[in-house]
Order: structure tokens, then C-alpha cells, then sequence
């Protein structure tokens, strides 16, 4: 970091490599559930999407799956844990996952 850097820049890079470590996560988990066999796309955000949706949604051995990744000491918002909620009253499977293990503990699970 430069040291002539104001807070607010400061606080938007911080945020930004944060997104990016997400981003990293969640491409790790998508590349790991194809290698399953498994259905799986990424919600990307939009002004016509619910908020709140799992970042990754996936159908694995017939179970639908919904995935929502965090790292550090990120934590899902009043939203997301509402769709966590339904997902999991309507008997789905609700993943939050601050790395690719988190993932791979249910999935096996599932196979055993």
C-alpha cells in the first residue's frame, strides 16, 4: 500500500481484494462440484434478481443445493439467511462456505 493513501481508498481496495478472494472461492467451489457430476451455476446479481439468492445454485444426486460463500469474517445478511430459511424448510440443502472444504464435507456426505 502507498503510504499517502486516503482512508476511503484505502477501505475500497481492502474491499475489493475481499470480492476478489469471493470470487476465487466460488469459482473453486463451481470447478469442484462439475468435477462431481454435479449441476451448478453462478447467480450473478442484478437489478432484476431477488437479493439475497445464494451465490451458487447446484443440483447434486438429485438435492437441490444452495451455496453461499464468504471469507474472513464476512457474514450472510438478514436476506441471505432468509433464502437459507426457505431453501431449507422446502428440504434443500443451504452451504456456507468460507472455503472449498465446507463444500466438500456435505458433498461427501451425500455420497456415503
Amino acid at each position: 500500500m502507498e503510504n499517502n493513501l486516503d482512508p476511503q481508498e484505502f477501505v475500497k481496495r481492502l474491499k475489493k481484494n475481499g470480492k476478489k478472494e469471493e470470487t476465487n472461492l466460488q469459482r473453486k467451489v463451481q470447478e469442484y462440484l462439475v468435477s462431481k457430476g454435479a449441476y451448478e451455476f453462478k447467480v450473478h446479481g442484478s437489478a432484476y434478481m431477488k437479493s439475497g439468492i445464494p451465490d451458487i445454485i447446484s443440483c447434486y444426486k438429485g438435492l437441490f443445493i444452495g451455496i453461499e460463500c464468504k471469507v474472513g469474517k464476512n457474514k450472510m445478511s438478514k436476506l441471505q439467511e432468509e433464502h437459507r430459511d426457505q431453501i431449507l424448510a422446502a428440504g434443500g440443502i443451504h452451504i456456507l462456505a468460507y472455503n472449498l472444504e465446507d463444500v466438500k464435507k456435505i458433498i461427501e456426505k451425500i455420497d456415503n
